[in-house]
């Protein structure tokens, strides 16, 4: 049975994407890994500075491995970095 038109192009949307390898971006502050919970503005704007490739809040995310509510939390962080100046979208 052959897919459908939709799953076809699902297919190809999924093999389009352009994902940075976790590997590519720098590790979270300090060299043992990081348990959840929100990083300090200091943190966030190391690893920023650090990393190699232009990074947004899913790669934040994904470093200091906040979950859950916390990405609120964050999310709100990054925009009080933002209108301080201190990073750009």
């Amino acid at each position: 049975m052959t897919p459908s038109r939709s799953e076809r192009k699902n297919a190809r949307t999924r093999a389009n994407r352009k994902k940075t390898p976790a590997s590519a971006l720098p590790r979270a502050a300090g060299s043992s890994p990081r348990r959840g919970g929100v990083p300090t503005r200091e943190e966030i704007l190391a690893f920023i500075r650090e990393s190699p490739v232009p990074v947004g809040k899913r790669e934040i995310a994904r470093a200091f491995q906040v979950k859950g509510s916390d990405r609120v939390a964050l999310r709100t962080l990054l925009k009080e970095l933002r209108e301080a100046g201190l990073i750009e979208r």
